[in-house]
């Protein structure tokens, strides 16, 4: 069964830090995110979406926003070492199909609402692919053989904002 191609960024997976939970962060003034958005902060040091030219990541929104005031509270699920499952653009194939080695970290691509795995790209070194997640349709795990789209994985931060390099 192909993947379904359903973008809907970086999703907290829980069940891996039961303790993990979305801290209360101020964001740079009129950002309209999207719920599980990546972002980062910026040299204000305050929330703002993250494309993939970012140089770290913090982490994804744990609410969405629309245009607030600069210095609004908003809530970011930024833990260093928090799992994210989200779908890749294309095939996973080659480049960080699984980082098994910790040598090939992706990038991230996408607007807001419909962030993505970079799979095919390594600029900035900013996620590490460590597992297969699950299909947002059929709730079983993603088809990866090499030759299909959309496959979720299961990833962390590579290059956290906070916190600097994270291994996987």
């Amino acid at each position: 069964m192909a993947n379904a191609d359903k973008p809907r960024g970086f999703r907290p997976m829980n069940r891996w830090y039961v303790n993990s939970i979305a801290s209360p962060q101020k964001i740079a003034a009129s950002q309209t995110l999207a719920e599980h958005d990546m972002v980062y902060l910026n040299t204000s040091g305050l929330v703002q979406i993250a494309l993939y030219t970012t140089g770290s990541l913090l982490g994804s929104m744990a609410q969405k926003v629309a245009a607030p005031a600069a210095s609004t509270r908003v809530f970011v699920w930024d833990y260093p070492f928090q799992v994210f499952e989200a779908q890749c653009s294309g095939v996973a194939s080659g480049r960080g199909l699984l980082n098994t080695t910790q040598t090939d970290p992706v990038d991230i691509e996408g607007a807001t609402g419909v962030m993505e795995i970079n799979e095919d790209a390594s600029t900035e070194n900013l996620l590490w692919l460590i597992g297969v997640g699950e299909d947002p349709d059929s709730c079983e795990e993603s088809v990866l053989d090499g030759t299909d789209d959309n496959t979720t994985f299961l990833c962390k931060i590579a290059l956290h904002n906070a916190h600097g390099n994270v291994t996987a």
